[in-house]
């Protein structure tokens, strides 16, 4: 045997020593933390015990312990307790208290007292133990241990002898039954066996994917019988028998006395070998021990007693503490978990202080005692919702369980107890008939229910990834086929789980779960999205728009459903997002819209039909975001199918969905995620850029099918996205789009005389460009053709179209300036008509846009279009021309007027649409959007000043001109004083009235306005001071806040200037790259082209189809009638009948062989990919290799052969799309690393800097302790001289002393004597007076007597004398 290479030594305790605790073994684990310390020497002496880990690690539970070694000596450490004085029981006088006999007693207290009393801590002591060995069963190869131990052996041993000797450091899995026996359970044979099914099930599994753990109190009586029931079915398994540790912790007491005296070998033998027989046999070892555990540890509290007692269940109750204790310290990294069956009082004490560490407690329901007890107050308890502060001060909430008032069945001292149980989350119930999942499953659930994220995440990740030191024997364990052996049980569990970890919001357990082989589409059914959704506690910030959509879809669809469904979250999504919905589903039809049927029905099956129309992962996704689970989020964007798109749309959602949060900490926490989700796009997009331009561009140009077959780039215009469009990859994909398969400026010389017609400020550098696409931009090709190709791709590049509608728009403008100055005339000329049909022609163009918006209803595409400024500006523009041409026309002089004032203000709008062609440039750009945002504070500031403006003009047009008329003018003419007053025009004249000639106080004159008014007498005096107090408001004051304001805005725009202008050129580019080639009015020849274009195909359509016998049997290429193929994705393919009449065979054959990339391309025939034989009209083939050729051969069932049909080859989607698919995911796996590796960075930093501050503390520390060690050095000496000289003074004065003190001895000598003699006279006057004394006391006692007789004579005479005078009283007769 290998030994560790760690000093263990232990006290010595001698036999005849009594160390012994009272009955009370409510011993704290606290306690015990202060006795696992160091460990001390013993007897033995300082030896070295050698062990080396690497040969420690075994593959089974098998111990060895060598003769002489010491391992072998330090077993004799181990205790044992007996009783020493016998005291007769009053139930059987040959039995003592203990239970024994009295001839196993050393003393028999009886002989020595008549009335004996038997106490445990006099009668009960420690002696070295006679019971520790091995047990060889027959025909087995592993070996069991037994150990005889004191029920109170200390933590250190019960250490060394777990770690060192029993090699239980490297389990990772705990699981420890209680299953002490307290009152008698309900089960029946077939409850019973449906008990044990589901704990050897999840026994099983857990053997087979972890180092599993088994305690439990080894006996096969009660409710321990369950244990040992499934231990003797799994042990038959030889890989379970040597890989799972099971302990068995077993009262030493109840045992007969036969079982005892099998493992009490002689005194000479330190190691026992029992050779009972086979393991098999169930009483073997006795009737009550069961023989299926590795190990077992038999604690002796000194009693025997066949029936379990109070004070024996509380011992064990204590040894299994203790056990539990010590294994919680040898591997921390190990997941205990404890299952509850049956149970008594003593059994709370475990569960509590398991519960309060944090470890999972699982109760077996219907198994009795408290067990029962406590599922029934489980389920009688309440959820309750509680508001704290989290560590960063912000209000969250958990949920809390509730006790009832009254408990059901407690007693009252256990009462407090149970209701601290109840209220923690680490308690689980567990029916096993009614819940069909075994203990493996129940397990995992218990640890993510106490929020034990770490322990599971361990424990799942030993679930999947499976030990290298299991071999293929393993397999043996399960009996379960290859098709159903998941990590975590079957696939519908596993999903059941997934499901279950979101609502917890565990993040690494779900992303555990991710990495094992869970098929999503299979298991992610309209059930489980309505259970993700209707777990109010989970939605936060979702829960009141789920509401609200909820009763608009009971109006708009006419569905009424108790939960939440797919189409309350489409609509949720489409109130979020607005206009820039990306999703494809919506409207009545869709399939996920839930009926109250369909609702029934879920309850009890989910068929396949019950799915929601977007894929799981996506849904997934998108309820992480509006539940806020932003971990969630992350872990399911690495998942998904576009990264970058699905990061651009998170960042939008939660931004929005902050704008409707009311909470502000909510809002904040959104707005965080939000801002994390837009960091994670912007660095996704910078490593694909440095690693690939070209695929970087063509990721973000490709459609997204998550997403509505939007590209990145459009989900980016989309949702305004401006700091996205900055960065290096957006801006050299749009210069690629800007100038299209121009490869050179010198195209743009072709029209050297239409762009000389513009000034020099449009002549800005423009850059590359694009090909024009429907609906969106991609990469141009660069292709190189013919010269009407060339000339193609000049028109169609958005440089060019820019500049020709640049020159059309001026060539509008002044064509519009020459009919407003010189041609408007009520009659209606050709200028005007020319201007009307441009203006008519550039509706078009507008209505154009309109249409082809990227939205599928006509709604969403007014949204769309409406959400442009620019669009805006131009509907306002068409419709005031409109207007105005309408008024000009008429034969009116009024309506003329009328019409040119507003086709003047028209010409004003339609010169502002100019703007957007300045804000192409990097200079000009950023000062537009300055424009736009001092407008707005324009606004702002007008609002202030008016207040001001009204009061002062109200005010001093009242103080100057009291009494005047009332006329409509006056809304005019009183407030225009006083705004022109703030630019520095302030009237003086008029307010002062120096002019007295020119003005007048007659009613009629001023009345008519033939004259002004004079002003007032005191008018002229107070209404200057008014003027100067309003002017330092408004001229000093608030003009100069306003240009404050502007210098402000002017430093935020000028900051991001580039974003800004790199936006406003992307509005321009995308805007250009969808027009079409020509400019107004030169558009009406597309305009006319294209409805042609459009009346060819559908006559096409509808007239060739039947006429032409090509188009008839047509089949796209691939299959020819009548079968006929059709691709439905990037790499699927779905064969079909053309017509139900043509399947004249009852099966046909479908096979696929992939064609090898050789120069013949000739595939393997002896072995195709895909064998189908098929019964169905249809057949769909899906997850073919992208960009890779297929042959299809089609053949029919005859009667004895198969008869070929058609053969065709069908190529996947070429590489582009997948490549850059793969650089996505590549660039997203390498930022990860980045991120891991600055993580680590930074940590080796700031260890390196707590180091440097440590040894600069220590070295400031020893300069201090070497200051203070020089100051108490010359303390030393200073006390060294000062206590030499006290001690010489202090003998000169004892010297002295002891001369004073001889002196005063002999003056006492002296006195002493002169004492003793008259001490003596003394003595001879006290005997002088002793006889005077007895002298008077003769003399008393002599007239005492005296006395006497003189007292009998008087008393004599008294007498006399009555009588004499009683005698005269006598009457005479």
């Amino acid at each position: 045997m290998t030994f560790d290479s760690r000093r263990v030594q232990f006290l010595n305790c001698n036999d005849g020593d009594v160390v012994w605790s009272s009955d009370d073994d409510d011993d704290d684990d606290e306690a015990h933390a202060n006795d696992l310390g160091d460990l001390v020497s013993d007897g033995v002496g300082s030896k070295s015990v050698l062990r080396s880990l690497s040969e420690s690690k075994t593959t089974d539970w098998s111990t060895t312990i060598a003769a002489g070694s010491t391992d072998e000596v330090w077993l004799q450490q181990l205790d044992k307790c007996e009783c020493v004085g016998f005291v007769a029981s009053p139930d059987d006088d040959s039995l003592c208290y203990c239970g024994l006999e009295k001839r196993d007693h050393a003393v028999s207290l009886d002989e020595k007292d008549s009335k004996p009393q038997w106490n445990r801590n006099t009668n009960i002591r420690r002696s070295k133990t006679d019971a520790v060995g091995r047990i060889q069963f027959q025909d087995d190869a592993l070996e069991s241990w037994f150990f005889r131990l004191d029920f109170e052996t200390k933590e250190e041993k019960l250490h060394y002898l777990l770690d060192n000797i029993l090699h239980l450091s490297h389990y990772n899995l705990y699981i420890h039954f209680l299953d002490f026996q307290q009152g008698h359970d309900d089960l029946t044979d077939s409850q019973e066996t449906q008990l044990q099914e589901r704990l050897e099930s999840g026994l099983k599994t857990l053997a087979l994917r972890t180092k599993l753990f088994i305690s439990s109190t080894g006996l096969k009586t009660g409710v321990s019988r369950h244990v040992h029931n499934v231990l003797k079915k799994l042990c038959s398994n030889p890989v379970f028998h040597a890989e799972v540790f099971r302990l068995a912790c077993a009262p030493w007491g109840h045992l007969a006395d036969s079982e005892r005296s099998k493992f009490i070998g002689p005194a000479s033998e330190q190691v026992q070998v029992i050779k009972p027989g086979p393991r098999d046999d169930d009483n073997v070892i006795g009737e009550e021990l069961s023989p299926l555990f590795s190990h077992y540890l038999l604690f002796d509290d000194g009693v025997v007693s066949q029936t379990g007692t109070s004070s024996s269940i509380k011992h064990a109750s204590s040894f299994r503490r203790r056990i539990k204790y010590t294994l919680d310290h040898l591997s921390e990294d190990a997941v205990s978990v404890y299952v509850l069956i049956n149970g008594g009082s003593e059994t709370l004490t475990h569960v509590y202080k398991a519960i309060r560490k944090g470890h999972p407690v699982i109760i077996i329901q219907r198994t009795g005692g408290y067990a029962d007890k406590l599922a029934r107050n489980y389920f009688l308890a309440q959820l309750s919702v509680q508001k704290f502060l989290d560590e960063t001060g912000k209000i969250a909430v958990r949920s809390k369980l509730k006790p009832a008032k009254q408990l059901e069945d407690i007693e009252e001292e256990d009462e407090e107890k149970v209701r601290h149980i109840l209220e923690h989350n680490n308690l689980t119930v567990f029916d096993p008939l009614h819940q069909t999942q075994g203990l493996d499953m129940v397990i995992c659930q218990a640890l993510l229910k106490g929020k034990q994220e770490t322990q599971l995440n361990k424990l799942l990740e030993s679930f999947q990834n499976k030990s290298s030191t299991k071999t293929a024997a393993t397999t043996q364990i399960s009996s379960v086929s290859s098709q159903q052996e998941c990590f975590l049980g079957s696939e519908s569990m596993q999903m059941d789980f997934l499901v279950e970890a979101m609502l917890n919001d565990s993040s690494d357990v779900v992303n555990v779960i991710f990495k094992g082989n869970l098929c999503l589409v299979k298991h992610f059914t309209l059930c489980r999205f309505c259970q993700l959704y209707n777990r109010e506690q989970c939605l936060g910030s979702c829960l009141p728009l789920l509401r609200s959509a909820n009763a608009r879809n009971v109006e708009t669809l006419g569905v009424k459903t108790a939960m939440f469904g797919p189409s309350d979250v489409r609509l949720v999504l489409r109130d979020l997002l607005g206009g820039s919905y990306p999703l494809t589903c919506k409207g009545k039809n869709c399939p996920c819209v839930l009926q109250e049927a369909d609702v029934r029905s879920m309850k009890y099956y989910e068929p396949d039909m019950y799915r929601t129309c977007l894929p799981p992962i996506q849904e997934l996704f998108l309820w992480a975001l509006l539940t806020n689970h932003q971990k969630l989020a992350k872990v399911f964007w690495k998942h998904s199918q576009d990264k970058l798109a699905s990061a651009v749309v998170a960042e939008l959602l939660l931004t929005r969905l902050a704008g409707q949060e009311s909470n502000t900490d909510r809002a904040f926490k959104l707005r965080e995620n939000a801002k994390e989700f837009g960091d994670l796009a912007e660095e996704v997009l910078w490593v694909c850029y440095e690693l690939d331009e070209g695929l970087t561009q063509k990721l973000l140009t490709q459609k997204s099918t998550w997403w509505g077959n939007k590209s990145v780039i459009e989900l980016v215009y989309s949702f305004r996205s401006r700091s996205f469009v900055s960065k290096p990859a957006c801006k050299s994909l749009l210069d690629k789009v800007w100038r299209g398969n121009l490869q050179s400026d010198r195209f743009l010389l072709v029209v050297p005389v239409i762009l000389s017609m513009v000034p020099a400020i449009f002549l800005v550098p423009f850059l590359r460009v694009n090909s024009l696409e429907p609906r969106g931009i991609s990469v141009p090709d660069n292709r190189q053709g013919k010269c009407c190709q060339g000339i193609r791709d000049f028109y169609s590049a958005p440089v060019v179209k820019y500049q020709l509608n640049v020159v059309a728009f001026l060539m509008l403008l002044l064509l519009f300036s020459y009919v407003l100055l010189v041609d408007l005339r009520p009659e209606f000329t050709v200028c005007q008509g020319v201007l009307c049909g441009w203006v008519f022609l550039y509706t078009v163009e507008e209505v154009r846009q309109f249409l082809t918006g990227r939205e599928q209803d006509l709604k969403g595409r007014w949204h769309l279009y409406w959400k442009e400024g620019w669009n805006r500006l131009d509907v306002c523009t068409i419709l005031i021309f409109i207007l105005g041409m309408v008024l000009v026309v008429i034969p009116d002089p009024h309506s003329h007027r009328g019409g040119r004032i507003i086709l003047s203000i028209d010409f004003v709008l339609f010169c502002m649409r100019l703007l957007q062609a300045f804000a192409v440039g990097a200079d000009i750009g950023p000062m537009f959007t300055m424009i736009l945002k001092m407008i707005r504070d324009t606004v702002t500031f007008v609002i202030i000043l008016m207040v001001f403006i009204l009061s002062y003009a109200v005010a001093s047009e009242a103080i100057l001109f009291p009494r005047s008329r009332p006329d409509i003018r006056m809304l005019y003419y009183v407030p225009r004083k006083a705004y022109w007053q703030i630019y520095g025009d302030f009237f003086l004249d008029e307010i002062e009235g120096s002019d007295s000639a020119s003005c007048t106080n007659d009613v009629r004159l001023y009345g008519n306005q033939t004259m002004d008014r004079c002003p007032s007498t005191e008018g002229q005096y107070i209404v200057p001071i008014l003027l100067g107090g309003y002017t330092i408001i408004t001229n000093v004051l608030l003009l100069n806040l306003l240009i404050a304001k502007f210098n402000d805005t002017y430093a935020n725009v000028q900051g991001e200037a580039k974003i800004h202008w790199a936006w406003y050129r992307y509005q321009i580019i995308y805007e250009y790259a969808q027009r079409p080639c020509l400019p107004p009015p030169l558009n009406a020849i597309e305009c006319v082209l294209s409805l042609l274009r459009h009346l060819f195909k559908m006559v096409r359509r509808v007239v060739c189809c039947y006429c032409c016998p090509r188009c008839k049997t047509s089949t796209g290429g691939i299959l020819t009638q009548p079968v006929q193929a059709e691709k439905i994705g990037p790499t699927s393919i779905q064969i079909h009948w053309r017509h139900p009449e043509d399947k004249v065979a009852t099966r046909y054959r479908i096979l696929c062989y992939r064609i090898v990339d050789t120069v013949q391309g000739i595939p393997n025939i002896d072995q195709p990919d895909l064998a189908l034989t098929l019964y169905s009209d249809v057949c769909t083939v899906r997850n073919l290799q992208p960009h890779t050729t297929y042959r299809f051969k089609v053949s029919y069932e005859t009667t004895s052969t198969w008869e070929d049909w058609a053969e065709a080859d069908f190529r996947t989607e070429p590489k582009e799309s997948d490549l850059a698919s793969c650089h996505e995911k590549d660039c997203v796996e390498q930022l990860e690393g980045r991120q891991l590796k600055d993580d680590v960075t930074t940590q080796l930093e700031d260890i390196s800097k707590s180091v440097n501050t440590n040894k600069q503390q220590v070295s400031q520390s020893l300069q201090q302790v070497t200051g203070h060690i020089t100051q108490l050095k010359d303390k030393v000496k200073e006390l060294h001289e000062s206590t030499t000289c006290i001690m010489t003074a202090e003998t000169e004065n004892i010297a002295q002393l002891a001369r004073q003190q001889a002196d005063s001895t002999v003056t006492m000598a002296t006195e002493m004597a002169s004492l003793k003699q008259s001490e003596a006279a003394m003595l001879a006057e006290i005997r002088s007076l002793k006889k005077e004394l007895s002298e008077m006391k003769e003399r008393s006692a002599m007239r005492s007597e005296d006395l006497h007789a003189l007292m009998t004579q008087q008393t004599s005479m008294m007498q006399q004398v009555l009588q004499a005078v009683g005698s005269s009283r006598q009457p005479v007769t």
